[in-house]
């Protein structure tokens, strides 16, 4: 039997009725990194972590009662412990022995830390799955309440065009074409932003420091006849001067930003947008737009970022804008969130990488947790 402990491919370990092990095999030494002769003579205890030992001695006296052919801790995780204090998930099986010097217990003990990493990557695939189907589903119904509208539009005057035209009537033709472009033009937009908001994360992205001062500066100029023609002013307070992304993607964030900021937070008679960087954690930084304006109800906190969702205004829009900014965080596994309040004004913030991720210094960080979806 010993030969037979010694050559197997997973732990053994012989305890007698006292819980002091009398045998162990070379898998046993590698997994719990203890030399043989440290652990013979001792006690199995030293093999189980130190907050479990006062309930183990109850276990053991349970299970010399009864002793079967069983899994050790059936329906809980069990954890080993090593000869640096390190600890790590096991499989126990327990095997009571009858011989002539009195009854023992054989244990074979596997480590399952790869088995339990692979079901925690596979729990959260699935739960990434799920909710990419419900995003599906809802993009789908949203795409389809959204862009059919302009199309009814056209459809709508076309046919007031074509009953027009029988009865030789051309009056109103101008306004049905006006009518007709304005819904062709919003459909396009439309397209146009679904097209964008798609290819962020299918595309090839290069991740690098990028000067937020230079980055926002640009955007400011970009936009600064519509500044201008509203009166607003808008001022800097970079705290934090770098972030960890691709270029494109920092300028896609701020010009939405910005744009959004300008078609609605623009209301207050002397218009102010502030662009702000600041730290954000260890290894991300935060960056914000806020504005002056009129604020959101907070009831439509949580839909602001939803694909298509508009609040309610004049302005001219398609309602992707924020869902691009909300799509590039995700990417980089950032926050997207709102803070605001009616009268108040609002601020739009994005959390991103700071710096290379610490495994690998070269692709994107672990996920992180996001304030609004």
């Amino acid at each position: 039997m010993i030969h037979v402990i010694e050559a197997a491919p997973v732990g053994m370990i012989k305890v007698d009725s006292s819980g002091t092990i009398v045998l162990v095999n070379r898998e046993i030494e590698r997994m719990f990194q203890y030399p043989r002769q440290e652990l013979l003579g001792g006690q199995v205890d030293v093999l189980i972590p130190l907050r479990y030992k006062g309930s183990h001695a109850a276990l053991m006296a349970r299970y010399a009662a009864r002793p079967d052919h069983r899994k050790m801790g059936e329906g809980r995780d069990l954890t080993g412990r090593r000869r640096d204090g390190t600890e790590f998930p096991i499989d126990v099986a327990l095997n009571p022995v009858e011989t002539a010097e009195g009854r023992f217990v054989i244990a074979s003990v596997i480590d399952v830390t790869e088995q339990r990493r692979s079901q925690a990557e596979l729990r959260r695939l699935n739960e990434s799955l799920a909710q990419k189907n419900a995003e599906l589903e809802q993009f789908v119904l949203t795409i389809s309440h959204d862009l059919k509208s302009p199309i009814v539009t056209i459809m709508g005057y076309i046919g007031h065009l074509r009953r027009d035209i029988q009865v030789g009537r051309d009056d109103e033709l101008p306004v049905y074409a006006e009518r007709i472009e304005g819904a062709a033009v919003r459909l396009k937009q439309k397209i146009d932003d679904l097209m964008r908001l798609s290819r962020i994360g299918r595309e090839a992205h290069c991740p690098q420091e990028v000067s937020l001062v230079e980055r926002a500066a640009a955007a400011i100029e970009a936009r600064r006849p519509e500044f201008v023609q509203l009166g607003a002013s808008v001022r800097l307070n970079i705290e934090e001067p770098t972030a960890w992304c691709d270029p494109q993607h920092i300028d896609q964030i701020l010009d939405n930003l910005l744009g959004n900021a300008i078609k609605y937070g623009c209301t207050n008679p002397s218009p102010q947008i502030c662009v702000r960087s600041w730290r954000a954690g260890d290894e991300h930084i935060g960056i914000s737009v806020e504005d002056n304006g009129a604020g959101i109800d907070p009831r439509y906190a949580d839909r602001i970022f939803d694909l298509f969702w508009r609040l309610p205004s004049k302005a001219e829009g398609t309602g992707v804008g924020l869902s691009i900014v909300r799509r590039i965080a995700s990417l980089y596994h950032g926050k997207t969130w709102v803070e605001t309040s009616p009268g108040n004004g609002a601020k739009f913030s994005v959390t991103l990488p700071s710096k290379p991720p610490a495994d690998s210094r070269s692709g994107l960080t672990p996920p992180g947790e996001r304030m609004t979806t």
